[in-house]
Parts: C-alpha cells; structure tokens; sequence
C-alpha cells in the first residue's frame, strides 16, 4: 500500500539550527531514503519551498479532518511503500523528531482522467 508522510515545521526554526543540527536533520532523511531505496519503496521525495513564495486561494473557512497546528508549515511529502500503518510507522521513526509527521495511506492515480479509473502504485519510468 502506499503512505505519504507529510512534514510540518516552523520554517524560522531552520534559520536557528546549527550546521552540525542542520546535518543531522539532513542525515536523518538521507537513512530514511537509503532504508527505502534498499527495497525499491521509495517513490516521491517533494520538498516545498517556503511559504514566503506561495500563492494561496480561500474560498471557504471550513476545515475537515486532522491537521498540523497551523503555526507550523507544511514543508515537504515523502510517498513510499509499506505493509501496513504499523510498517509505515516503524519506518518513519528515522525522520528528525522536530517535525510534526502526519501518516495517510494514499491513492494514485496515473493519467488525465481519473473518472472510473482504480487507484494504482506509481511506476517508475
């Protein structure tokens, strides 16, 4: 099944950390990426930009479901293969312990129209 784990930081933080905090940080996502290379599990790595380049469109004030503490900022995804929740959360426990980390099974779907399609796993080209 595939999980994405979303990340979720204080931005400002990054700016505070020392080079030798910012290699761990670092370090800790290059184990997290290498333990799912090893079993071809890694699919996306996304890291976004800072929030001061994004453009954002409001159309309601509702909010539906679980969500980070909106002091933080959503910073980046991974997508991966796992078992199950219990294996995607073993997995993620490489990750810097700084961030709030949001796990969700996802869907993909390949293509332009996904009407009455079924979700698939990404393939690689």
């Amino acid at each position: 099944m595939l999980y994405s784990v979303l990340i979720y930081e204080f931005e400002a933080n990054a700016s505070l950390l020392s080079d030798a905090e910012n290699k761990l940080n670092l370090d800790a996502h290059h184990r997290f990426q290498a333990e799912l290379k090893q079993d071809d599990r890694l699919k996306q790595v996304v890291r976004l930009m800072p929030t001061s380049t994004a453009t954002s469109l409001k159309k309601s004030t509702i909010i539906d479901g679980p969500f980070a503490d909106t002091k933080e900022q959503f910073v980046g995804f991974y997508v991966f293969e796992a078992d199950d929740l219990d294996d995607a959360l073993s997995l993620i426990k490489i990750l810097p312990n700084h961030a709030t980390l949001e796990v969700r099974p996802i869907m993909y779907y390949e293509g332009d129209d996904i009407a009455g399609k079924s979700p698939t796993t990404i393939r690689h080209p």
